[in-house]
C-alpha cells in the first residue's frame, strides 16, 4: 500500500512494520553493518550475531518510529484502551517547532477550540501544533483526513483517518531512521 493511499487499517500498518522488521532481521543475520548498527543502537541488550531474533528487529522498528517496544506500537495501532502514541507524533524532524504543551486533555481541548492548530498526544501529555509541524509530519494543512478528525488526534470522532495518517507517518519516520538500508532503494 502506498503511504498516501487511503483506506488502510491498523492491520495494514502492522503488516508493513512486520515486513520491515523481517527485512531488517534478514540483513542482520547475514552481517549487514547498517542493520547490525540499527539493532545495536536501539536494542543495546541484544547480543549481536547468531542470537538475533525477529523480536529484536520488531523492537528496533518500534523504537525507530517512536514507541518503547513492539507491544507498545501494536497496542497503539490497534487502538487498545490505555495505549499512548509515545513519541510517534513527535519525531526528531519536528523538534524544531514551537508547540503549546498541556498536562491534560481537557485544558488542551479548550485551548484548541480557540486556535487554528492540531491537537496531538505525546506520551501522557498533549500539544497543539501549527501547520508547519503538520508539514514536517508529511501532510498538507488542508488534508481532508485532519478535518475528518476535527484536527484532534488524541480523541478523534472517527478512527479510520487516524489509520491512514499513522501509516504515512510510520513510513516517513522509518525512512528517516533507515535511509541506509540497501533494500529500501
Amino acid at each position: 500500500m502506498s503511504p498516501t493511499q487511503e483506506g488502510c487499517t491498523a492491520a495494514d500498518i502492522i503488516t508493513y512494520l512486520k515486513s520491515e522488521a523481517r527485512q531488517l532481521h534478514k540483513a542482520a543475520l547475514v552481517g549487514d553493518a547498517n542493520a547490525l548498527k540499527r539493532i545495536r543502537e536501539r536494542s543495546p541488550a541484544v547480543v549481536l550475531g547468531a542470537d538475533i531474533q525477529r523480536k529484536h528487529a520488531l523492537g528496533t522498528i518500534a523504537r525507530e518510529i517512536g514507541f518503547e517496544n513492539w507491544k507498545h506500537a501494536s497496542d497503539c495501532f490497534e487502538g487498545r484502551l490505555g495505549a499512548t502514541w509515545g513519541e510517534f507524533l513527535y519525531p526528531k524532524r519536528c523538534h524544531v517547532h514551537w508547540n503549546i504543551w498541556f498536562a491534560n486533555y481537557e485544558e488542551a481541548k479548550a485551548t484548541h477550540a480557540n486556535h487554528d492548530g492540531f491537537l496531538l498526544p505525546y506520551k501522557h501529555q498533549f500539544m497543539i501544533v501549527d501547520t508547519d509541524y503538520i508539514r514536517s509530519l508529511g501532510f498538507e494543512k488542508n488534508d481532508h483526513r485532519w478535518a475528518a478528525i476535527a484536527r484532534d488526534w488524541a480523541r478523534p470522532n472517527n478512527r479510520r483517518p487516524i489509520d491512514d495518517l499513522a501509516f504515512q507517518i510510520a513510513k516517513l519516520n522509518l525512512a528517516g531512521c533507515s535511509s541506509s538500508k540497501p533494500w529500501a532503494v
